[in-house]
């Protein structure tokens, strides 16, 4: 699923605070639901022209904070999944 969203003016967040909280705004609108999958993190950093470092900060902000974010950790392809709501 596609992460696009407008871009917004000039922000004074750094950079991997800005692509956060555009996931967010995705999850809250309902655009990923509990258990999807999202983007990954090459995928989103091509889509978004920025340094696949910067993506990785993104995540990991939101998987540290546990209320969006899971890492799946498997053998088989996991990624980042949202959380269910609590």
């Amino acid at each position: 699923m596609s992460m696009e969203t407008a871009t917004a003016a000039k922000s004074d967040l750094p950079l991997y605070q800005e692509i956060a909280g555009q996931v967010i705004h995705l999850i809250d609108r309902g655009t990923f639901r509990p258990g999807d999958r999202i983007s990954s993190v090459r995928g989103l950093s091509r889509q978004k022209s920025v340094r696949i470092t910067t993506v990785l900060e993104a995540y990991r902000l939101l998987e540290d904070s546990g209320s969006h974010l899971s890492k799946i950790a498997s053998a088989a392809p996991g990624g980042s999944r949202v959380n269910p709501r609590e």
